[in-house]
């Protein structure tokens, strides 16, 4: 069990993202989302042909 001075300390730690941040972590467990969340930011993977490199 935690003391209070460690339950206090821990109960305001915030972690700050960036853009970069939100959308990386979107993007990786967007499936893991509940469908009410995914229904309001409704996305769809899209495959494409990537480009290879002029060598």
């Amino acid at each position: 069990m935690l003391g209070a001075k460690t339950a206090i300390r821990c109960y305001f730690k915030v972690r700050l993202w960036t853009k970069q941040d939100v959308l990386e972590n979107l993007f990786q467990y967007y499936e893991k989302l509940n469908v009410d969340i995914r229904s309001e930011l409704p996305l769809k993977r899209v495959w494409m042909v990537a480009q290879q490199d002029a060598e």
